[in-house]
């Protein structure tokens, strides 16, 4: 898994994660508060995805740092 998510940009998850705060806005405003709820609660799901994958990516630094 940490090889496919390597490969992954963060800005693309971040970006993800600001619409979806957005999306829930947009929801709740047009008096749809459980689809806004639900929709809301996808951006620190995709937070917590953007922290795993740097994450990720700074282990793999620090290891090519160590072999060399």
């Amino acid at each position: 898994i940490g090889g496919q998510t390597k490969k992954r940009p963060d800005l693309g998850v971040l970006s993800l994660s600001v619409a979806s705060m957005a999306g829930a806005l947009r929801l709740t405003r047009d008096s749809k508060k459980t689809a806004g709820n639900f929709v809301g609660q996808w951006a620190p799901t995709l937070l917590i995805f953007g922290l795993y994958n740097k994450m990720v990516k700074i282990e793999d630094e620090l290891l090519r740092l160590r072999m060399h």
